[in-house]
């Protein structure tokens, strides 16, 4: 059944529940909408006689383990973050047939991701007040050891408090998750669908949280960073085709200048700053907590209201690493050392091509979904040089060999720097996790530029994610056998 047909399946079973009641405390009244692990009502508590959303299970989730886990994790980890700016849990409980639920405060109001969709982009000093709200929330939630995982447009709301119209509550934390575990599940190629739950988006999503390794808190400063480009801009970070080559980019490319993506609409450097900052592909490279981050944006609000330009910009990068206090495209950085670094730029081109990676991946039994509908039309990609031109070699090894340690003794081994990313790249292919075996097998080639198996398994990437032209010019340039039974097989001229 499609996408379509289950949503209207969950819609149908979901409008059976109106006029119930749960538990003789709470009457369920209208629904407010449906999918994913279940649905969202208007309801009424009737002991306190007030008016609640009411967020239930799909019952057949609740019979699913996991999914029960999410649903508990979700009701604990909302009700533990003490923050005015994150939704309040009122009550989380099962009725005797167990059916599962979660009982909120009811807000009226609209999403940050409506707003962008019906005005277009925010104006500066609006973006920065709400980017500054989800910060105090984020941080109540860091404090207890909480990360988000999905924070986007579309989990920012928007309401009335008195006389700001721009109060924010941070919406669903269903996929939040104790820190230190936060990475032994691989949510490599997020926002994978499994069982009808989406776990994350692309267009927000931090590189480590891409390849599923260990997250903290700087995971959710990177997805706040995404939101305010695109609160900015009136598009994410990097716009593609499908939603594996939007993780490939968040993993593999420099995130681009505010000034470049919407000249129209220009920012003070402080601001590109913290922008920059906070999309840097190097957790460490990013503001170390959302209490720095929400200082810096002070510091660059400064700037928006007629402050001094350079002083705002030192105040705004003086609680961020030294390698970020700049404004041009986000730091290379790495998350392994090697291989999270963006590519040089002879090789940028080939990498916006992995989008067509999905159909691989859907045939191991995953399916990448981009979890929205609104998105600007993609910007070109950037040529791609000519294929058989590698990465500078680093002379490190090199210079290191050539060194003796007195006179006339046996120069040091270089470190191996290619194998043990040979070796992941080779897990991945076998694992058919493409995204993973691009990332390795460029480190090694970057390495080694005139590796062979490397230049194989960048072209068995790249080929089965559709990308022929560029694919079959590495494997070509491989000439090993398997590389050339790959090419026969794809039908590269």
């Amino acid at each position: 059944m499609g996408a379509a047909g289950s949503s209207n399946e969950i819609a149908r079973a979901a409008e059976a529940l109106i006029g119930t009641e749960l538990d003789g405390r709470y009457r369920i009244d209208a629904l407010l909408g449906a999918g994913g692990m279940g649905a969202v009502f208007r309801g009424h508590h009737r002991f306190l006689d007030e008016p609640v959303a009411i967020k239930v299970l799909r019952p057949h989730l609740g019979r699913d383990p996991a999914a029960a886990r999410r649903f508990v994790r979700e009701a604990r980890g909302t009700h533990k973050v003490a923050s005015e700016h994150a939704v309040k849990v009122i009550d989380f409980a099962a009725t005797d047939d167990g059916l599962m639920y979660l009982v909120l405060e009811l807000l009226a109001g609209r999403t940050v991701a409506d707003e962008l969709h019906d005005d277009g982009p925010l104006a500066p000093r609006r973006a920065v007040r709400i980017a500054r709200q989800v910060c105090d929330a984020l941080a109540a939630a860091h404090r207890v050891g909480l990360i988000h995982r999905d924070l986007k447009p579309e989990n920012l709301m928007l309401i009335r408090r008195q006389a700001d119209p721009d109060f924010v509550k941070v919406l669903d934390f269903g996929l939040v998750k104790v820190m230190e575990h936060a990475g032994d599940q691989a949510l490599s190629m997020a926002a994978l669908t499994q069982g009808g739950v989406v776990f994350g988006t692309p267009d927000y999503m931090a590189p480590e949280q891409a390849l599923g390794n260990p997250l903290d808190g700087r995971a959710d400063l990177y997805a706040l960073g995404a939101t305010l480009f695109e609160m900015l801009t009136g598009q994410p970070p990097f716009p593609r085709p499908s939603p594996l080559a939007v993780l490939a980019a968040h993993v593999r490319e420099p995130a681009p200048r505010l000034a470049d993506v919407a000249p129209e609409r220009p920012v003070p450097e402080a601001l590109e700053a913290v922008v920059a900052a906070c999309l840097a592909k190097d957790p460490a490279a990013r503001p170390p907590t959302a209490e720095a981050l929400a200082a810096a944006l002070t510091a660059a609000e400064a700037a928006l209201v007629g402050g001094a330009a350079p002083a705002t910009r030192r105040a705004a990068t003086a609680s961020m690493p030294a390698s970020v206090s700049r404004t041009a495209p986000a730091p290379t950085g790495s998350m392994s050392d090697d291989d999270l670094a963006p590519p040089p730029s002879r090789r940028a081109g080939w990498l916006l091509a992995i989008g067509g990676i999905a159909l691989a991946v859907a045939a191991a039994g995953v399916i990448a979904t981009r979890g929205q509908a609104r998105r600007s039309p993609s910007r070109p990609s950037v040529a791609a040089a000519p294929i058989d031109a590698g990465p500078t070699l680093d002379a490190a090894p090199v210079i290191d060999a050539a060194i003796a340690v007195d006179a006339g003794a046996a120069p040091r081994p270089a470190p191996d720097r290619v194998t043990p990313h040979l070796d992941a790249a080779q897990a991945a292919q076998r694992a058919g996790n493409r995204l993973r075996q691009l990332a390795e097998a460029d480190a090694a080639l970057r390495a080694a530029p005139s590796n062979r198996t490397a230049r194989y398994l960048v072209g068995d990437a790249l080929v089965a994610s559709g990308d022929l032209t560029a694919g079959c010019r590495y494997l070509r340039s491989a000439r090993l056998p398997a590389a050339t039974a790959r090419a026969r097989a794809v039908g590269c001229p």
